[in-house]
């Protein structure tokens, strides 16, 4: 009988502890598991803001030039991809044209030529805006590095030509040195379809505008200008030309200068800048055998645009070249683009110390 009690005893004692853990099991909840953490999300930055490509941009300088080339594009056009061949890696004034003209430093600006943009706002700066901008960029880019008394050639796309027009005209009719320098060191211009007479180009840029939608936004100014008998166009024509008869009337040196104008139509536009408007009476005038957005835009050395451009600039900097060099015995020796002949002694005439000859004069 103990030992049965005893037996029954443990058992009573095993089901109480088994009873007090059920229910304690049953009474104390479950330890919770930790509760899962929302994943960190990054922090997000800003959109950064695209910076557009304006300004003076250095593409070639081989540390040894004599000689400014600068470029300076057109209407919706890039200082760099105006001049870039659509497969190519580079621009040609950067890779191609160092090895026609060895001696220039090649430079380019840019500036917001848009009539319509499809991100947001478009530039409303005037053409005497993109000249202002065009004239203090250039003098402060030279004074910098002390160039401001070498010889500049420019070579202008469509609009671009007006914009480089009318910064010659302000640097003539403004006081301060460094800004008339620009225009005394200017030897030629080479013009790549600039409407002098009005175009096409403003009908263009009407139907762009409005394929990209209504309710983006335009810029009148620009669309103004380049519209047949503009009062804008025929103002900054008309400036222009007297200002090269004024540096003529002076006894300045001249301002060579060269037109191409395109022969294909661009497709559902037609020609956009024809040759009675892309040409100046007197001067050289040649064609390039593209459309007004793929005549600045060469691949290789033996495309015919570019054998034509490179010429005429390879011409011109042999010119001012040759016109620095010290000269004492063939006086009589000078192109339009050289310097006054020195006198038997080497000097130069005090009267005629304007040019590049030996540095720039521009207190007259």
């Amino acid at each position: 009988m103990k030992a049965w009690r005893q037996l029954i005893g443990r058992e009573t004692r095993e089901e109480s502890i088994e009873g007090n853990t059920a229910a304690s099991s049953a009474v104390t909840p479950p330890i919770p598991q930790s509760l899962p953490q929302p994943e960190r999300q990054p922090i997000s930055q800003p959109p950064s803001k695209k910076i557009f490509p304006s300004g003076i941009k250095l593409l070639h300088d081989s540390g040894k030039s004599v000689i400014d080339i600068i470029f300076v594009h057109g209407l919706t056009g890039d200082r760099e991809e105006t001049w870039k061949a659509e497969n190519a890696f580079d621009s040609w004034p950067k890779t191609l044209l160092p090895s026609k003209v060895a001696d220039a430093r090649v430079l380019t600006f840019g500036y917001d030529a848009y009539v319509a943009n499809w991100r947001g706002m478009v530039s409303e700066n005037r053409i005497g805006n993109h000249a202002m901008n065009l004239l203090t960029a250039i003098a402060t880019h030279r004074e910098d590095n002390d160039t401001n008394t070498r010889p500049i050639i420019f070579v202008c796309h469509s609009l671009g030509g007006l914009v480089c027009e009318d910064a010659l005209v302000i640097a003539q009719q403004r006081p301060e040195k460094h800004l008339r320098q620009v225009l005394n060191c200017t030897r030629g211009i080479l013009f790549i379809g600039t409407p002098h007479h009005g175009s096409g180009l403003a009908h263009w840029a009407e139907s762009l505008a409005k394929s990209i939608g209504l309710l983006k936004q335009t810029n009148p100014e620009i669309l103004n200008v380049l519209r047949r008998e503009s009062e804008v166009l025929e103002r900054v024509q008309g400036g222009f030309h007297t200002m090269l008869r004024t540096r003529a009337q002076e006894g300045s040196l001249p301002i060579e200068m060269t037109c191409f104008y395109e022969e294909l139509p661009l497709p559902g536009v037609g020609l956009v800048v024809p040759k009675d408007s892309a040409i100046l009476p007197g001067n050289i005038s040649i064609g390039i055998r593209s459309n007004h957005m793929e005549m600045t835009k060469f691949d290789d050395l033996n495309h015919p645009g570019f054998i034509s451009v490179a010429g005429e600039l390879r011409r011109w900097s042999k010119a001012i070249a040759a016109a620095q060099l010290p000269q004492t015995s063939n006086v009589n020796a000078s192109t339009s683009l050289q310097g006054p002949p020195q006198d038997l002694n080497g000097a130069l005439p005090p009267a005629l110390t304007t040019g590049f000859y030996k540095g720039i004069d521009i207190s007259s």
